[in-house]
């Protein structure tokens, strides 16, 4: 079974996940508030996680039934089955890279 890194959110407090948690790539999350993505309304869809933190203390979250990429703040989704990287997740995950090259 592939390993997927686990990274802990740092400097994030009293949200819908918290800071003992952690996310991990390829783990489906569900968005509970409402949310636009060109046009798309996220609320109650799921979405790969793609990237466990941006930068700015925001996972990159794939929604497969658009086809885009968002970072939503971490108190509007929740996890579906924490750890649990479905293998269609994995199977998709295989083909995303960074842009410069670099396994995300």
């Amino acid at each position: 079974m592939e390993t997927f890194t686990k990274r802990k959110l740092s400097k994030v407090s009293n949200l819908a996940i918290k800071q003992e948690e952690f996310l991990v790539r390829g783990e489906m999350v569900k968005f509970t508030e409402s949310y636009d993505v060109f046009d798309y309304e996220a609320k109650g869809n799921l979405g790969i996680v793609v990237r466990v933190d941006v930068g700015f203390g925001k996972p990159l979250i794939y929604l497969p039934d658009n086809g885009e990429f968002c970072e939503p703040s971490l108190d509007i989704i929740e996890r579906v089955k924490p750890g649990h990287v479905p293998k269609k997740a994995k199977d998709f995950l295989k083909n995303v890279r960074r842009l410069h090259g670099d396994k995300t």
